[in-house]
């Protein structure tokens, strides 16, 4: 596509909150990575544009800098970013929208059709886009290229949608449980799919069961709020320690352990497929935007005094679903 067109696609996310868009990097280096995540939230007059400046650190128990200085290349990149993606965003309606720079240094989505169809004739008549055309046996290689992009595409859009969910301020849990539903891959290379079963005794629900691809053995998901507290400070003892919140959903867990052992050793009585052996159990609860490293350095200790249960936030997923972003693209 030409320098002064581009393709910006806005969803709605599934809670119906808010729409987002796919980041935009705006710097990158071995030690850390600058994103814009834009997304657009709706109220009674009008729609506001907004957005979060995500900075990741290779090492975020070393790293917790709070201010970051843009150089003019950033800077400039963020402005003309903003200029394209502020009319997609207040514009009323989800869609893909062709963006055209414009003489004054402006973004039209809407123009006179004329102008309009100059602009895509230019685009389609660009020697490299013919010759594209034109390569019968490049059209397969394309076509591959194409599923592969969309897949992560779909990818990037499922984080940007949590990233939205979670600046927004939404703490419903079943809009996560729904999220995490479509997205098992988040929690892992080794989780591509989920079950549909979340029965597994008469009265013991869980969120989400997920297969292991190798040994198809289920493993737990169980999710909390993300506004509820992960961690506590004891000023007697001078330690962290686990909030009430987690506490109880470690308990929870355990039963549901103890359930799935039992009952699915062999497999459910109605899905026979679903098997467990020696299961364990993920929760997700609350945030760490915020934590010094020694919370971060807390909540590794705590999770490794427990057997099989893993406590992690809603921000340690973001990341690991981006980490798994980075090796497969």
């Amino acid at each position: 596509m030409s320098d002064d067109a581009s393709l910006i696609e806005r969803k709605k996310a599934q809670s119906g909150k808010v729409s987002y868009s796919e980041p935009v990097v705006l710097h990158k280096s071995r030690e850390m990575t600058i994103e814009l995540i834009p997304y657009s939230i709706p109220h009674s007059d009008r729609e506001e544009f907004a957005g979060t400046l995500k900075v990741t650190h290779r090492n975020p128990l070393k790293n917790k800098d709070r201010e970051i200085s843009l150089d003019p290349a950033a800077l400039q990149m963020l402005t003309e970013t903003l200029n394209k993606l502020s009319p997609v965003m207040t514009a009323g309606a989800e869609g893909t929208y062709v963006a055209f720079q414009v003489a004054d240094g402006s973004v039209l989505t809407k123009q006179e059709p004329e102008v309009l169809s100059k602009a895509i004739g230019g685009l389609i008549s660009q020697p490299e886009v013919i010759e594209l055309l034109k390569e019968g046996r490049l059209a397969l290689n394309v076509s591959e290229a194409v599923r592969s992009a969309l897949r992560l595409g779909e990818m990037k859009a499922a984080l940007c949608e949590l990233q939205a969910l979670l600046d927004s301020g939404v703490v419903d849990e079943a809009a996560y449980q729904e999220w995490c539903g479509r997205h098992s891959w988040s929690f892992g290379v080794e989780y591509l799919s989920r079950d549909d079963v979340r029965a597994i005794t008469t009265g013991d629900k869980i969120d989400l069961l997920l297969p292991r691809i190798v040994s198809g053995y289920r493993e737990i998901i169980e999710l909390k709020r993300p506004n509820e507290d992960v961690l506590l400070w004891d000023d007697t003892h001078r330690n962290f320690f686990f909030a009430a919140g987690v506490s109880r959903a470690i308990g929870q867990v355990h039963r549901y352990l103890d359930m799935l052992a039992d009952f699915a050793r062999h497999g459910l009585l109605d899905a026979q497929e679903i098997v467990a052996y020696h299961p364990s159990a993920t929760i997700v609860i609350g945030r760490s935007t915020d934590w010094a490293k020694e919370q971060h350095r807390a909540l590794h200790g705590l999770n490794a005094r427990l057997n099989r249960i893993e406590v992690i936030t809603y921000d340690y997923l973001l990341s690991r679903a981006r980490r798994l972003l980075e090796v497969v693209a």
